[in-house]
């Protein structure tokens, strides 16, 4: 019997083990890869009718995890942390007052840090999700690579594009906000 006439109850304790690894070796949260394996396994027996039988079983799921993989980074990618611009402490003395010692500084880096985020949120998928997994989650080129289904080669040309893409937006961004402007001295 091979594994293209197991029934979709078996898959759990034939492939279970194995796609499990495979999610924690690339999202490195048990929890998370737990959950993307059983939506796998759920996906799976909902597409199964779909299945041609031109690969094995075991490897038509972890293309489905990957793909379930990919979409959990691009979710992420989304939902970035920006700072409260209403969380003004920083700017001010206990008594009321405002803080100079470094109000240059901290404009400025909040305009760069917005800046980044709207360009963050602009930037194309393919650029955005393997840049936050090699900035954010400190993932190697080659685990970017499985993850997304390309060349190594490939990952490291689309983080090259992203650095690029958001240095100039960030740049664009940041010079035509109101905190640069007052930074010059325009205002």
């Amino acid at each position: 019997m091979t594994q293209n006439d197991l029934k979709p109850s078996q898959w759990p304790y034939e492939f279970g083990d194995m796609l499990y690894a495979f999610a924690l070796k690339r999202l490195s949260d048990p929890q998370t890869a737990e959950d993307l394996v059983q939506e796998c396994m759920i996906k799976g027996l909902e597409s199964l009718d779909r299945f041609r039988g031109d690969a094995k079983i075991s490897t038509w799921l972890v293309g489905i995890l990957k793909n379930l993989i990919f979409d959990y980074y691009r979710k992420q990618s989304r939902s970035i942390e920006v700072p409260q611009e209403d969380d003004l402490d920083e700017f001010f003395l206990s008594d009321g007052h405002w803080k100079l010692e470094g109000l240059e500084e901290t404009v400025f880096h909040r305009a760069v840090q917005s800046s980044l985020h709207l360009c963050m949120e602009n930037l194309e998928d393919k650029y955005r999700v393997p840049f936050l997994l090699k900035e954010k989650d400190e993932l190697s080129g080659d685990d970017i690579a499985d993850i997304l289904g390309v060349k190594t080669n490939s990952v490291w040309i689309f983080l090259h594009r992203a650095r690029l893409k958001l240095k100039t937006c960030v740049e664009t961004k940041s010079s035509e906000s109101e905190a640069m402007r007052i930074l010059r001295g325009d205002v």
